[in-house]
């Protein structure tokens, strides 16, 4: 994080969106699992990317590729693995 404010910011912001989602479905289950390795990916990973050597512009073939890992991201990604 560039800034101890935009640190608070940030994890306001992803605290209010919790509680958003929990109060608009009262129902919803999760797992907790999947916040901790948010903030594990998020603390290792960095928010913030530095600059690529290469800021060419992206084929269409690697554009489609991109999305069609996204969809698969989408299509595998499990709320709760374990009950």
């Amino acid at each position: 994080m560039p800034t101890p404010r935009r640190a608070l910011l940030l994890s306001l912001g992803v605290w209010a969106a919790q509680l958003a989602v929990t109060v608009a479905f009262p129902g919803a289950m999760g797992n907790p699992g999947w916040l901790i390795f948010g903030l594990m990916l998020g603390r290792l990973t960095g928010i913030y990317h530095p600059p690529a050597p290469d800021e060419s512009p992206l084929s269409t073939g690697r554009k489609v590729l991109g999305w069609l890992m996204v969809v698969i991201f989408v299509l595998c990604f499990t709320p709760s693995p374990f009950r």
